[in-house]
């Protein structure tokens, strides 16, 4: 009888790749940190970090099964994850460690680090560790901003700039280190002016990632990006866009204020997955902004808005036009559409939200109000109302997601359990917590039990729920 220890090396790897990462991708722990956020900001960093080390403890307990198991190992290489308050002296360890042991930094293939210097409190180096990673920069053709004063005991208190200038240095010898990565992700306080216009290598940088398919970038901090003092140089060794975007404030990639600000095209013309945070610093024409980001994009696979609250006289509609701008551009492409509106964006008169174009869609994720029957007017009479969204969902659809109480589609909700033809890939339902339902009353398990016994599985919403699938 044949033994799991007779597999070959090469199917025992490919195995804990699937333990480590399940298909994980910089993206996927992209888009769980901003449903963490939207749940609870202070998980943003943790969820990153787990998504990222999940499967590390089953493959070392695998490699401990025989000593021939120990080349497996070399897969927790594979990702590097380095932010919070020890981001610095983390890097400098790892910067030693394949100093030591080269074919580790062979082996990196994801990348993810938290530049913001709000979460780094371990900048100071002694003399030594700036004399080495000052020989590190000359070695990758990386200026050393700092003066030779830095030689700085360990109670020095950074300047903003010298940190700024410290991380982004560090960051890029770091990864001028890594040949091998394929996908990288960085945190940034915010995007510099001159990379947002039209991104060029720096002329003195050596940091070439041939590999590279995927740059993934998330500015959390609503700082204009002006106000970044040199810009994060890093961008300029790549000299590529993103293809996956997260914003906390669209706002953040316009020229100018008011109506006629505009989103830089450069920045998006390559952006496959574009994430907006619910986080607006000024006044305006939010569902503008957002179209116009839309407009910009490559086709888009995955796109979701956590939108503000709307004024009510504002006379527009911000949900169904980013919906139908979404249709224009991109109803093919897209297989993952998240939408979280405000109630302001959803007026009762307001048409019907149809889903009917994205052909493509596998995930869906929005508000209950968005599923709602519209009134035809503001008729209060049943035989009125149209039939609603909830008809207009695409076949293609294998998840949904509902993002709050479900007691206002209840009649919805039985018409997708009694109607599972019109949905025939659809496999998983996910609301918030039914418990919490129950402590606000106004939920009957009988909707729940009609979605099970139709065949679904129906389970609760939390920051695992929503994926970036790729």
């Amino acid at each position: 009888m044949a033994k799991f220890s007779d597999l070959p090396i090469d199917i025992l790897m490919e195995i804990c790749d699937f333990l480590l990462h399940r298909g994980t991708t910089i993206e996927e722990v992209f888009a769980k940190a901003h449903v963490a956020f939207c749940i609870e900001p202070t998980l943003l960093e943790d969820i990153i970090a787990l998504t990222l080390q999940q499967g590390h403890s089953s493959v070392v307990a695998l490699s401990q099964v025989s000593p021939s198991y120990e080349p497996l190992l070399q897969c927790l290489d594979r990702t590097l994850s380095l932010h919070g308050k020890t981001f610095l002296s983390d890097a400098v360890r790892f910067l030693k460690l394949i100093d030591s042991k080269p074919e580790i930094a062979q082996r990196v293939k994801i990348v993810y680090l938290n530049l913001e210097e709000k979460d780094c409190a371990d900048a100071d180096f002694d003399g030594q560790t700036v004399d080495y990673l000052r020989q590190l920069a000359e070695n990758g053709g990386i200026p050393w901003s700092e003066e030779p004063s830095c030689h700085l005991p360990v109670s020095y208190v950074f300047s903003g700039s010298t940190l700024e200038d410290r991380i982004n240095t560090v960051a890029r010898i770091l990864i001028g280190r890594l040949p091998n990565v394929e996908q990288l992700g960085l945190s940034l306080p915010a995007l510099p002016l001159g990379y947002h216009d039209n991104p060029k290598r720096s002329p003195e940088s050596n940091v070439v990632l041939k590999r590279l398919k995927h740059l993934a970038l998330r500015t959390y901090s609503p700082v204009m990006s002006r106000n970044v003092r040199r810009g994060y140089r890093i961008l300029e060794d790549l000299a590529v866009t993103p293809t996956h975007l997260f914003l906390q404030d669209p706002f953040l990639c316009h020229v100018g204020i008011g109506p006629t600000a505009k989103p830089f095209s450069h920045l998006f013309q390559h952006v496959t997955h574009l994430i907006l945070g619910g986080q607006m610093t000024h006044e305006g024409d939010h569902e503008s902004e957002i179209i116009h980001m839309i407009e910009c994009c490559a086709p888009l696979q995955d796109f979701r808005c956590e939108a503000p609250m709307r004024n009510h006289d504002s006379g527009t509609h911000g949900a169904l036009a980013i919906i139908n701008s979404l249709k224009k551009q991109h109803a093919t492409s897209l297989r993952t559409l998240a939408i979280r509106f405000c109630q302001g964006w959803l007026e009762d008169d307001l048409d019907c939200i149809e889903f009917t174009s994205f052909i493509n869609l596998e995930n869906l994720c929005m508000t209950t109000a968005c599923i709602k029957k519209r009134q035809v007017g503001r008729a209060k009479d049943d035989a009125t109302r149209t039939e609603g969204t909830i008809t207009t969902l695409p076949k293609s659809l294998i998840q949904i997601y509902f993002l709050d109480y479900p007691q206002c589609i209840a009649d919805e909700l039985k018409w997708l359990a009694s109607h599972r033809e019109a949905l025939p890939n659809l496999k998983l339902v996910h609301f918030w917590d039914t418990r919490m339902w129950n402590e606000w009353g106004g939920w009957e398990d009988t909707e729940s039990d009609a979605l099970v016994n139709s065949g679904l599985n129906v389970l609760p919403l939390t920051c695992d729920a929503v994926d970036w699938q790729v």
